[in-house]
């Protein structure tokens, strides 16, 4: 037996929803179609959502049966985000495309710090201050930097993003100013709704780069680097405003020590004209800064423009690779177009063995055979007097493997097997007072 689907003459509608405010697949909103059906009204409704079941894909368009129906009254959207939207007297039979509108109070207030409208307050927003610094416009009803929705009339006026320029007067007063800055600080990272935006990258524009003055230390030791932009081959052409996330795994560090400072160069010269922000946020392993002019001019040129400090921390045991790298990063000119630029890391090597390498050998002399070695090996040393002795083996990479010795001893020579469970290299460290002198094994296994 075949069976023959012949279908009907009923009437449907489907829907492709699209956030702007809410999720781009729009998933959780809430959709109810407000018909007759039978001469009775009726309130259809369906959700958006991913899956029902384990392991399962739902479609995201949203399908609406209406048996004879030629048109809908009203179909009312509920987004995740709280904005409501009507579509009225919409014709059936077809698939349409609906936006999330950006029309309601929600969209239209003003979040105290987000000054580019992107749902987040972050060092981005000091970019647009910049840009539209001294511009002045209607104050709000209610001049506060507190993280809430807040009213305020449209300046009539856009930003190069196409927000309006009120969502730059962070604080309310009716004027663009360094104090805008204030709100950004107080409500960084806080978030209204998601949003994220990436360089455009091609190996032909100038490059952002970190670079490490010295890129070998030793636990306790603090460590510099730079921030440059551009070099004399291809330099930064007309920058206005920078802003940056500097990734690192903070744990390695000694709290609070992680520090951002501006340094007068051929882009800016802080305090006088331009305005900056550094906002360490080691929970988060990063570093976040921002810098704009403040004059309505963009700068040309190269090198470097900001300075990076932290002091390892002194107790890691073994050796470590520590990678510095941007993980955001936004340049744009005084109209506030992107400039396109690349990004160059950097890796910082923590060895706890640099301390003995960098050791003296007075006197004490320490002797090792048989060494290469494929089994055991003697350690042999003589004082000349009675002292404080400590003698230890480190793997090549820093990781304690036994103290053999921590002790008061006599003049004399004094011998110690070492016999490791696997081979490889290991360093021996024999400290005698304030001297210390250091060798390598070899264990061939």
């Amino acid at each position: 037996m075949i069976y023959a689907n012949r279908g009907n003459c009923n009437h449907w509608l489907k829907l492709k929803l699209v956030g702007v405010i809410s999720n781009r697949s729009a998933i959780g909103t809430k959709v109810s179609a407000y018909v007759t059906l039978d001469g009775k009204p009726q309130i259809i409704t369906r959700e958006v959502s991913g899956q029902t079941g384990y392991r399962s894909q739902n479609t995201l368009e949203v399908m609406l049966g209406f048996k004879n129906l030629e048109s809908v009254d009203s179909i009312l959207l509920n987004w995740p985000s709280g904005i409501h939207q009507v579509l009225r007297n919409i014709g059936v039979d077809r698939r349409i495309v609906v936006y999330e509108t950006c029309n309601s109070a929600l969209c239209q207030s003003v979040w105290p710090g987000d000054a580019n409208s992107d749902f987040v307050a972050d060092n981005k927003d000091l970019l647009n201050i910049g840009v539209y610094y001294g511009e002045s416009g209607p104050s709000r009803s209610s001049i506060s930097t507190q993280w809430t929705a807040q009213v305020c009339t449209d300046w009539g006026k856009q930003q190069f993003n196409g927000f309006d320029l009120k969502h730059a007067d962070c604080d309310g007063s009716g004027t663009i100013d360094a104090d805008d800055t204030l709100a950004i600080k107080l409500n960084y990272g806080k978030v209204h709704s998601k949003s994220n935006t990436a360089p455009v990258v091609n190996p032909s524009y100038p490059t952002l780069r970190v670079q490490l003055i010295k890129r070998n230390v030793a636990p306790g030791e603090w460590v510099e680097a730079q921030i440059l932009f551009g070099d004399n081959q291809v330099p930064v052409q007309h920058l206005y405003g920078l802003a940056f996330d500097l990734g690192m795994p903070t744990k390695r560090l000694t709290s609070s020590t992680l520090q951002l400072s501006y340094v007068p160069s051929w882009y800016i010269t802080p305090g006088t004209d331009a305005i900056t922000l550094s906002v360490p946020q080691e929970m988060l392993d990063k570093l976040d800064g921002a810098m704009s002019r403040i004059n309505h001019t963009g700068k040309s040129g190269y090198g470097q423009i900001a300075t990076v400090r932290f002091q390892v921390s002194p107790s890691p045991s073994e050796y470590f690779i520590m990678p510095l790298s941007f993980t955001e990063a936004v340049a744009i000119d005084s109209a506030g177009n992107h400039i396109p630029f690349n990004l160059q890391n950097d890796t910082l090597y923590i060895d706890p063995l640099l301390g003995i390498y960098s050791t003296e050998d007075t006197g004490t002399r320490l002797n090792i055979f048989p060494n290469p070695t494929a089994a055991g090996t003697h350690l042999v040393y003589t004082l000349n007097k009675s002292e404080h002795v400590v003698l230890e083996v480190f793997t090549i990479l820093g990781k304690k493997v036994v103290t053999l010795s921590n002790e008061e001893q006599n003049a004399g020579t004094h011998l110690y097997d070492f016999n490791p469970a696997t081979g490889g290299i290991y360093m021996v460290r024999l400290q005698t007072g304030t001297r210390i002198c250091t060798q390598r094994i070899s264990v061939l296994r």
